[in-house]
Formats: C-alpha cells, sequence, structure tokens
C-alpha cells in the first residue's frame, strides 16, 4: 500500500495521522508542498491524504502548488483510489468536485461539538450517530459537492465532513489529526476575534476531549486503510 501525505504549510503537520499510520506499519511519503517538492504521480499512489493550511484553495497565483494538487486529485478521484482531505485537503475535495469554497461568516477555532453520522462513513463498530467535541481552526467553509453525502455537521458550519466517489474520498472541515503536540504549537499564535474562537488556554483545556477524539480518527483511518488494502489486493 503506497501511502503520500501532503503538507502545505510548515505549522500544518501530520500529528496524529503519522502516528497512528506508524503504529500500524504502514510506511507513507511525507511531501512538504510549501519546500517545491514535486507531487507524487498517481499511479504512484493508493491512498493520498491532504493536510491543512492556511491558504485559500483558489490562490494559485500566491501557492502555484495548488493548481499541480488539484489535478493530482482528479486524476486520483478518476482512478477511485482512497482521498482523505482535513480543512484545506477537504476544501480542496470539494473544489475538485465543483463545489463552492468560500469565506465563512464566522471564524471557528478551538474545541467544538459537531454531529456525525458514523453509518454513512461505513464505521460499523460505532454509534450509528454520536457527537464529538473536535478541534477546529477554519475560515473558509466548503458548500457540499453535488452526489456527496454529509456525514458531519454543527450549529456554526452546516457542511462539516462528507463522503464521494462511492465512499473512496473523505473530506472533513475540522482537524481530527489533532494532539496535544498540535494545541501547544498554538501557544503563540495571533488567534483571530470571534464569538466561535477559543484562547490558547481554552484550546489546552478542551485536551479532555482529545481522547474521544483520536478514537474516531483511528477508527476512521483504519475503515479507509482496509478499503484501500482491499483495492490494491485485487
Amino acid at each position: 500500500m503506497k501511502i503520500a501525505i501532503l503538507q502545505h504549510t510548515t505549522d500544518s503537520k501530520p500529528y496524529f495521522t503519522t502516528t497512528w499510520l506508524e503504529h500500524n506499519n504502514l510506511p507513507y511519503r511525507l511531501v512538504q508542498t510549501f519546500t517545491g517538492e514535486p507531487l507524487p504521480a498517481a499511479h504512484e499512489v493508493d491512498w493520498l491524504i491532504a493536510l491543512g493550511g492556511s491558504m485559500n484553495i483558489d490562490d494559485e497565483k500566491t501557492f502555484p502548488f495548488l493548481r499541480d494538487e488539484k489535478k493530482l486529485v482528479e486524476e486520483i478521484l478518476k482512478a477511485e483510489k482512497t482521498y482523505l482531505g482535513i480543512c484545506l485537503g477537504g476544501q480542496m475535495l470539494a473544489r475538485v468536485l465543483g463545489a463552492e469554497v468560500k469565506k465563512h461568516s464566522e471564524w471557528e477555532v478551538g474545541w467544538h461539538p459537531v454531529q456525525i453520522e458514523n453509518k454513512i462513513l461505513g464505521l460499523s463498530k460505532r454509534p450509528e450517530r454520536e457527537e464529538i467535541f473536535v478541534m477546529q481552526y477554519h475560515q473558509d467553509t466548503f458548500a457540499l459537492p453535488k452526489g456527496a453525502i454529509s456525514f458531519a455537521k454543527n450549529s456554526i458550519t452546516a457542511n462539516q465532513g462528507f463522503i464521494a466517489n462511492n465512499g473512496n474520498a473523505v473530506g472533513t472541515q475540522f482537524h481530527p489529526e489533532a494532539n496535544e503536540s498540535w494545541v501547544y504549537d498554538c501557544e503563540n499564535d495571533e488567534f483571530p476575534v470571534g464569538k466561535y474562537v477559543q484562547n490558547y488556554q481554552e484550546m489546552v483545556e478542551g485536551l479532555k476531549h482529545l481522547p474521544k477524539q483520536s478514537a474516531w480518527y483511528s477508527d476512521v483511518l483504519s475503515h479507509l486503510a482496509a478499503l484501500t488494502k482491499s483495492r490494491v489486493q485485487r
């Protein structure tokens, strides 16, 4: 199984994603697109994971790698390979599928509850529906692409997660990869102002929610890994 992870900025690290992959003995290639590192070709990847980033998904003039990344995602989807997009990566999936990505009316930062439909994701060992406090750090938001199915929402952001491409592609607006290091790395951030923006201390206190988020994300990764393995072994 060939796994590639796209990192868009120095601070948008994979965090728990690579922790889980390494724990499960799944090798991966980390591609730091912001350094000019070339993207893999679609035939070199069975499972593509795209992380977050502070840029707008259509700011190709400032970040030209976004143009090539969209082409890669299109090829991944066409080949019905596995794709997981987180925050910017979720916006990338929505945009490639023809949906609008725009500024939200509010910033959403910190631990906020999200209602999740696990049955839609295919997580049979979890409750069909559950509410989880997850890490958020975004202003941009995506519309639901045509043919996609929403599996997550909250009262702040209507579209928090969706599946597409016969379940092979998953996009989230929130950050399930966040771990303790993710939160502690925010200590010197200049947080935006907004009614849904937590400060650093509130984010640290919210680490009590981390075990449940990590358990859910582990199940998502296990599900996608199984899908990928099944396809590769055909």
